[in-house]
């Protein structure tokens, strides 16, 4: 089995048309930091994209994918996803840092 490494990356996604219990009705999308447990780099965008796409939400992007190596560092980037990270659930392969949300003209 490959090792799986901690990446932190920033991950953009937006709504689709199906109902999704985590974005509020009115926004079109959001952006936030997130920490994925994956071999390497590509795995980490699959991982997201599937995810996402299971709760019924769009995969944009990722900026910043760059390997956890210490709490200070992760610390500075996001205090909420600094706090998931001491509770991540065993066998869950990511977790939520701060969501931040967008409103936009588009589709929906």
């Amino acid at each position: 089995m490959t090792e799986l490494r901690t990446y932190t990356t920033l991950l953009t996604f937006e709504r689709t048309s199906c109902v999704s219990e985590i974005l509020p009705d009115h926004v079109q999308g959001a952006c936030g930091y997130v920490a994925v447990a994956a071999a390497d780099e590509d795995e980490v965008i699959e991982i997201l994209q599937r995810g996402l796409e299971y709760v019924g939400l769009r995969f944009l992007e990722t900026d910043q994918i760059s390997e956890y190596f210490d709490d200070d560092s992760v610390q500075e980037l996001d205090e909420h996803l600094f706090e998931n990270l001491k509770v991540w659930e065993p066998g869950k392969r990511w977790v939520w840092g701060t969501i931040f949300c967008y409103l936009a003209d588009g589709e929906a």
